[in-house]
Formats: structure tokens, sequence, C-alpha cells
């Protein structure tokens, strides 16, 4: 196994690098025009049409990781106070699953990263594919999976809500069933560890009774995960932050060769004695 490392920003960042580009080449081939008045998705769109080819993640550690796409949902409630005939509006905002795919297998980060958030964007089989319209909305997570440590048979609750990552498996009545949740999950849905582990034993496929004999035939590996967020706001903005890095860095050599070529004129033009004052 790699030595552990930090997911980064720059992951999600890829992430969305990645998926912009596939749906702005699509939607180029199938000459459907991006119709938005929205100043974040037209600069998004130019900068992917002056891109010629999405660079692979310039790192090649292997790690296990788990791509997710969530869309931000705005719940709009009115609320009526009992000694006012006003009701007060409040919008509260949320982020949605659209889409989580990864694997166990270690993987290199320049190879993995743009595997799974293809796959987790558009081939997650519980979802419709992410549209190019929906992009705005998204906020990319990256797990990077690391300490994975595989329990005894049958002891299914020595881990810790919202440490710890949990993958299961087993085999009933010649069937072969296997699922996980994110260290995140069981924390985020308020679960105890046996409505967890129920949660997942259901995501694994099986449908028939879960008791103690079930139990003792599950094999449960833990594991744990470094995680890293980004919203499509504050991805528009290290774009823009990298543009004029850019820009200013393209001046500066610029403005050097500039100086350059006036100190060959001066060289040229000026007499053989050199002045001192």
């Amino acid at each position: 196994m790699a030595a552990e490392m930090e997911a980064t920003i720059d992951m999600c960042k890829h992430c969305f690098d990645v998926i912009l580009y596939y749906l702005n080449k699509r939607s180029s081939t199938n000459n459907h025009m991006l119709t938005t008045t929205t100043k974040s998705k037209n600069h998004t769109k130019q900068h992917f049409e002056e891109e010629e080819e999405i660079e692979d993640f310039p790192c090649n550690e292997k790690f296990p990781l788990f791509v997710t796409w969530k869309k931000k949902v705005v719940t709009t409630t009115n609320r009526r106070s009992f000694l006012s005939s006003i009701a007060n509006t409040t919008k509260e905002e949320s982020y949605h699953l659209r889409g989580c795919i990864g694997t166990f297998s270690a993987l290199s980060l320049s190879e993995g990263l743009k595997q799974y958030a293809i796959t987790a964007a558009f081939k997650d089989h519980r979802f419709d594919p992410i549209t190019l319209d929906e992009v705005n909305k998204l906020k990319c997570s990256v797990s990077l999976l690391v300490g994975f440590e595989s329990l005894p048979k049958g002891n299914v609750y020595d881990w810790e809500i919202g440490l710890h990552g949990i993958r299961i498996q087993f085999f009933m009545n010649g069937r072969f069933y296997s699922a996980t949740y994110l260290p995140e999950v069981a924390a985020e849905q308020g679960w105890s560890k046996e409505e967890a582990l129920n949660s997942l034993i259901r995501k694994s496929g099986y449908k028939g009774k879960i008791n103690s004999e079930l139990l003792k035939e599950i094999e449960l590996e833990r594991y744990r995960s470094s995680k890293v967020s980004l919203s499509y706001e504050e991805y528009i903005d290290l774009v823009r932050k990298e543009e004029q890095l850019l820009m200013s860095t393209t001046l500066s050599e610029e403005d050097e060769e500039e100086d350059d070529e006036i100190l060959d004129d001066i060289e040229e033009d000026g007499d053989d004695e050199e002045l001192y004052y």
C-alpha cells in the first residue's frame, strides 16, 4: 500500500476540468450551443474551448479512491406566525447525492481521478447522467482511502462512526454480496452502527432476514479516508486565478524580451569606449 497522503483541492479541480471538457466537447460534437447567460458558465465554456486536451493529473501515486458529485438544492419554506398574517419565507441550501463511484484497487491518481470523475458523473446507474446545465450547482469530493484493516468474521461493530468507512462481504445461499459506505455516510445520515450496517447489507442487494446468523458470516473491513471538497463557485475562482497568474507571467516574459531587445539596440549603436559615471 502506498504511503498515506492528503487529498487536495487540485484533485477536485481536475475532476471538474474533466467533466466540463467532456460535456463541452460532446455539446460541440452534437452541434448544441450553450445558451446560458451566466458569466461563470460562459467563462468556463470559453476556457475549455481553448484547451485541446485535458492533461493528466500530475501524480502517479497509487490509491483506492472515490469521486462524489453532489448537487445544490434550494428549499423554500413559508412559515406563518400565530400572531401575524404575514408569512416568513426562508430558503435553505443543501447538497444531494448526484453520483458516487470509486474503486478499492490502487490506481495512479493520474489515471484514477479522470476515470472516476467521468464514471461517477455519467455512469452511476442510480442517477441520470449529469448535464451541462447542472454543473454550476455541483460540489465535487475526492476521497483517498487509507488504513485498511480486516476484522475477524462476525466482528461487525468494531469501527467508529465518522472515522471509519466500512466494507462488507459475505456469501449466502450460493451468492456473493458486497457493499461499502465511506466514513462520512453514517454520520451524515445520523445512523447508529446497527442502522448503518443494516442499510449496508440492503445496499449489497441482500433481501433476506438480517439476524445474528447472518452477521456471523459477514467479513468487515474498516478503513479511513482523506477527503476534500470543492464547489463549482470555488472551482471558477481557481480557474480565474490561474488564468490571471498565467497572463501576468506571460506579460512579464514579454517585458523581459522587450528590455533585452532595447539593450541589444543600445549596444549596437553605442561607441566602443565604455563610460563609467
